[in-house]
């Protein structure tokens, strides 16, 4: 059995995962979640190509362990949008301890995909629903989209 060990990159513009195996060939990972292609062209933003299961058979794949990625940047902000939809909302407050995150406070944001972005900024709290659901405003493209506290975590 052939044996592939893959290094991660990155992301690529789509938050696909992207790997450098010892082939030095470029894999992504479509799914997040080890569906392993093969990238046309074999440059970052190419397309993935075939599946390893399809192409490579009987090649197990070993991800080697690398520090955490660095979240996508957030490129522009939406404070300023955020504030003006807010003041026609009645549910917005400023705090809400239970959440534990305050107004101003730095975090990354990460997805049901396992793909983070930021750092953001949290701008408000959504009073309507229970803490541990989506009560927190942070400075995102979609700023009028509360996130769970538990999709983010604190920059340090």
């Amino acid at each position: 059995m052939k044996e592939l060990f893959l290094t991660f990159l990155g992301y690529d513009d789509w938050g696909r995962r992207v790997y450098r195996g010892n082939d030095n060939r470029l894999y992504k990972d479509t799914g997040n979640d080890g569906s392993f292609c093969t990238v046309a062209g074999d440059e970052i933003e190419g397309e993935p190509d075939k599946p390893l299961a399809v192409c490579m058979p009987e090649t197990k794949v070993t991800v080697l362990p690398v520090k955490a990625p660095t979240p996508h940047p957030v490129k522009s902000s939406h404070k300023a949008s955020f504030l003006e939809w807010a003041k026609k909302q009645t549910n917005i407050s400023d705090s809400y301890p239970a959440t534990g995150f305050k107004i101003g406070q730095k975090v990354i944001y990460t997805n049901e995909y396992g793909v983070s972005f930021g750092p953001m900024e949290v701008l408000g709290f959504n009073l309507d629903v229970c803490p541990e659901e989506r009560s927190v405003y942070v400075d995102s493209d979609s700023y009028w989209f509360a996130e769970c506290p538990s999709s983010l975590r604190p920059v340090v």
